[in-house]
């Protein structure tokens, strides 16, 4: 059985990185692969708070770019 999950487009100021995010990412090499490679992949964040899961270094390197 295949569940379909919505997707949505949202406006990178609508979310936030999640506040008990354990890791730590190298924002620069990541916003570097952006510019050099483009975006590919989604990010995972909760509706009602906008907290990212899952992609919290690529939207601060988005932000950054």
């Amino acid at each position: 059985m295949t569940t379909k999950l919505p997707i949505r487009l949202t406006p990178l100021t609508e979310l936030t990185v999640h506040p008990k995010n354990p890791r730590d990412g190298d924002i620069g090499a990541i916003a570097d692969s952006i510019t050099q490679n483009g975006w590919f992949g989604v990010l995972v964040a909760q509706l009602s708070t906008g907290h990212v899961l899952a992609g919290n270094h690529r939207l601060q390197a988005a932000s950054h770019l």
